[in-house]
């Protein structure tokens, strides 16, 4: 059984992403353009979620360059008439789904996994500015981790079999999800000598101050390779407040 590898070297400002990427934009402020921009110039795709296309409007007005998405998705209740209007201008597919039973974070993986960008084997998701805000919007993108890992939305098999990662992404943070099993986590990518793949690491993520939070009940969890690995025969994650490992590096 091949032991998944997880690189995300989409967030280096420079280095070649593992895999391309569809990114996907949720509404709250744009807080780090620089990083921003460069998601932006390797994405394969851009989706931006009802309101998130107001701050794109707005990044666009403030630093002269434009971010017209390839589609704006929702029910559309948060999307301002002066955003609506410069996107048409520029001839966005704007698309209305105004049921409520879905967020726009549903709506927006529904529709791209319809409209995958072809000959594209493998696709990760990017999904920015998917954590902090409002407490329920956070544990809601949480969610979007494990229905993405088992397949659990709308979508044929054939397109479900082309994904790759989603990633969850709002500066400083950046979550995803270790399958059962063995994984290995590689911030700073697999080529090159140790010394590259260092600085590669460090350009992005610093000391990296991490997490493992074993949030979905009793796991038993090992690693090796943070300065203060764990050994849990069982971790309980939220459920009880026990086995997480919090400010590890």
């Amino acid at each position: 059984m091949t032991t998944p590898t997880l690189t995300p070297l989409f967030l280096h400002p420079t280095a070649k992403p593992a895999n391309p990427y569809i990114l996907l934009i949720l509404n709250q402020p744009i807080t780090s353009p620089r990083l921003f921009h460069h998601l932006w110039q390797k994405a394969s795709l851009t989706i931006s979620a009802d309101g998130a296309s107001n701050h794109l409007h707005n990044l666009s007005l403030r630093t002269g360059t434009d971010y017209t998405p390839d589609v704006i998705i929702g029910d559309l209740d948060s999307l301002s008439p002066s955003a609506r209007t410069y996107f048409e201008e520029r001839g966005v597919n704007i698309v209305r789904v105004p049921d409520q039973d879905s967020t726009d974070f549903g709506k927006a993986l529904e529709w791209g996994f319809a409209n995958l960008p072809p000959g594209l084997e493998k696709v990760d998701w990017v999904a920015f500015n998917s954590l902090g805000g409002r407490m329920d919007a956070s544990f809601h993108s949480l969610h979007q981790l494990f229905l993405f890992a088992d397949g659990a939305f709308p979508g044929t098999e054939e397109a479900k079999s082309r994904r790759g990662e989603l990633w969850l992404v709002s500066p400083p943070n950046l979550a995803f999800l270790l399958p059962a099993g063995k994984s290995v986590v590689l911030l700073g990518g697999g080529e090159g000598t140790e010394e590259e793949r260092r600085a590669r690491k460090e350009v992005v993520f610093g000391r990296g101050v991490c997490g493992v939070l074993p949030v979905a009940g009793e796991r038993v969890v090992r690693t090796r390779g943070l300065r203060w690995d764990v050994d849990w025969m069982v971790g309980v994650g939220v459920t009880r407040g026990l086995g997480l490992s919090t400010s590890n590096e």
